[in-house]
């Protein structure tokens, strides 16, 4: 949890954008962006779901906004990287 939380002050330091998905007080869904990895390209850094909500649209709602985050920047490209792991099923 120590590791997450370092990442994620690392992304706000860099002008990136945390985006939470909530069911009631828990948080079920988070992805952060990082804007202007390059002059025309932006990042989506990290997209996850936890696993009892997957399959209902919220990575799908997150990535949407991130993507209209990019468009607002001026971007031209949205870097993703992606590995699928044995739980993201």
């Amino acid at each position: 949890m120590q590791h997450m939380l370092q990442f994620l002050y690392e992304v706000l330091a860099h002008n990136g954008t945390i985006w939470g998905a909530l069911n009631a007080e828990r948080l079920v869904g988070i992805a952060t962006y990082h804007p202007h990895l390059t002059d025309t390209m932006d990042q989506l850094v990290f997209l996850h779901v936890s696993r009892g909500y997957r399959r209902q649209g919220i990575a799908s709602r997150l990535f949407d906004r991130i993507e209209q985050l990019a468009r607002q920047s001026g971007a031209q490209e949205l870097y993703v990287s992606a590995a699928r792991r044995k739980s993201s099923s």
